[in-house]
């Protein structure tokens, strides 16, 4: 991704996080979901925002984080992590439903669906990896 499209999207968090908190006026009923949502979005564009002035302005910073980026060893660690807390949520999620099964039935349910949901997607995308691969 470019530059200019990483200051694009990254004007595309702050003006719906100002929006967000903008509606929190007019939606009291929702005030505080909104004001966090927007907050978080401001959050995440200053943030981004200040790396982006970081990478013009620092070259060695700059090419510091594209070889990071693009190192193999990286990627590979990033691969396993998620794989590895995947399946750490999905028994998570599995001893909540199975909790839930005694106290609350939508609780269970939406668990259940959950990972239903998580084994429908990894079986399409081991599916279309094998092709790939």
């Amino acid at each position: 991704m470019n530059m200019k499209t990483k200051r694009l999207y990254t004007l595309l968090l702050f003006v719906v996080g100002m929006v967000f908190i903008i509606l929190s006026v007019f939606l009291k009923a929702y005030s505080s979901q909104l004001i966090g949502i927007g907050g978080g979005l401001l959050g995440v564009a200053i943030g981004r925002s200040i790396s982006l002035y970081r990478y013009r302005k620092d070259p060695e910073y700059a090419k510091e984080a594209e070889i990071a980026l693009h190192d193999e060893r990286n990627l590979f660690l990033q691969d396993r992590a998620l794989a590895i807390a995947g399946k750490m949520l999905m028994l998570i999620i599995g001893i909540v439903t199975l909790i839930a099964t005694f106290v609350n039935r939508t609780l269970m349910m939406a668990g259940a669906m959950a990972i239903c949901l998580y084994l429908v997607l990894y079986l399409i995308t081991y599916f279309i990896l094998s092709k790939k691969y």
